[in-house]
């Protein structure tokens, strides 16, 4: 399981970046699977190149299990 999708504790708190890399990765899968909308009730697929990047970045970081 990769280690952006694995849920941790950590004593200090949550690592920001480790929350804003699995909102992105969320984000990312969203509008490409159609369930984001804009105002007008359209589906939309662009992302910023930061949720892009950090989308790839955890999307790499998942091995597929071998069943």
């Amino acid at each position: 399981m990769s280690i952006y999708l694995q849920s941790t504790t950590d004593p200090e708190g949550t690592d920001p970046k480790q929350l804003e890399l699995k909102v992105h990765y969320l984000l990312k899968m969203m509008a490409e699977a159609g369930l984001l909308k804009d105002a007008e009730g359209k589906s939309f697929t662009a992302m910023t190149s930061s949720v892009t990047a950090d989308a790839a970045v955890v999307q790499a970081s998942i091995k597929p299990k071998n069943f």
